[in-house]
C-alpha cells in the first residue's frame, strides 16, 4: 500500500470514528440537572411493569422555597416547551372537542369546571391532595384518580372518576406527588404502566401522596423549555413551577 493509500485509509477510519461518536452522543439520554436552577432537582429511575421497563423522571421543588411557586396554568394553545416556566407537566384529563379539563381548575380564585374530582390544592393553607377541593380554595388543579394516600396505594380508582380503560391501559403516565415538604412532577415514558403499576412505582420512591394527571400521548414533562420525557404536547391545562 502506498503512503497516499495509507493516508486515505486513515482519514476514512477517523471519519467513521467521528460519526460513531457523534451518533452515540445524540442517542445518549439528556440530563437537565445542570440546567435547572438552584433548589429545583431532577431524579431519573426505571419503572418495571407488565410491558417491560419504562423510564421515569421527576422534577421537584421544596414547597418552602420562597424563590418558586407551584401553580396551575392555562396554556392557551402553546406547547409545554413554549411556556415561560421552570418546569411543567400536563394537567388534568380534558375533553378533546372543547379542550376543557374534566374536573375543577382554579387560578387566583377564578374557577373553571364544577365536576368534583380529587385535586391538588395549592392555596390557601398547606399544599395537599384531597378527595374534593373546597369552594374557598383559590389555586386548584384536579386529576384522577388518587394514586397514594398517606403512603398507601389507593383502592378507589373508579370512585375517584377513572374509567376501566384509563385504569387498565398500559400507557405513559404523569402525576404530581408530595413527600416531606417537596412537590414532584413525575412522568413515565413508553411503553408505560397500568394505573396500579404506576401507583406502586410512586410508592416505591417514598412519596406519601400522589394524584394521577393526564396520560397517554399527552404525557409530557418539560424543564427550562427542554423536553425531559414524553411528548411536547399542546394540552389546555398544566401544572407548573415558576420563579416568583
Amino acid at each position: 500500500m502506498s503512503p497516499i493509500q495509507r493516508r486515505d485509509h486513515l482519514l476514512i477510519a477517523c471519519a467513521l470514528l467521528l460519526v460513531v461518536a457523534v451518533g452515540a452522543f445524540a442517542l445518549a439520554p439528556r440530563s437537565h440537572a445542570a440546567a435547572l436552577p438552584a433548589g429545583v432537582a431532577e431524579q431519573r429511575f426505571t419503572a418495571h411493569g407488565s410491558a417491560g421497563a419504562s423510564p421515569v423522571t421527576a422534577i421537584s421543588v421544596s414547597l418552602g422555597d420562597s424563590r418558586y411557586r407551584v401553580q396551575p396554568m392555562l396554556t392557551h394553545g402553546k406547547l409545554l416547551s413554549q411556556l415561560n416556566v421552570v418546569a411543567v407537566i400536563d394537567g388534568d384529563f380534558y375533553n378533546l372537542q372543547t379542550g376543557r379539563p374534566s374536573g375543577r381548575f382554579v387560578i387566583d380564585g377564578a374557577a373553571s369546571g364544577a365536576i368534583a374530582e380529587p385535586s391538588l390544592v395549592l392555596s390557601p393553607g398547606p399544599v395537599a391532595i384531597t378527595r374534593y377541593a373546597r369552594a374557598i380554595d383559590t389555586s386548584v388543579i384536579s386529576g384522577k384518580p388518587r394514586l397514594l394516600v398517606d403512603g398507601d396505594t389507593a383502592t378507589t380508582y373508579e370512585a375517584d372518576g377513572a374509567t376501566s380503560d384509563q385504569i387498565d391501559a398500559v400507557v405513559p403516565r404523569s402525576a404530581v406527588a408530595l413527600e416531606a415538604g417537596r412537590l414532584y412532577l413525575v412522568a413515565c415514558g413508553e411503553p408505560g404502566l397500568t394505573m396500579a403499576e404506576w401507583a406502586t412505582t410512586l410508592q416505591a420512591r417514598g412519596y406519601t401522596d400522589a394524584l394521577n394527571l393526564d396520560g397517554g400521548p399527552s404525557t409530557g414533562l418539560v424543564a427550562e423549555h427542554q423536553l425531559v420525557i414524553g411528548q411536547d404536547a399542546k394540552v389546555p391545562t398544566a401544572l407548573v413551577i415558576v420563579r416568583r
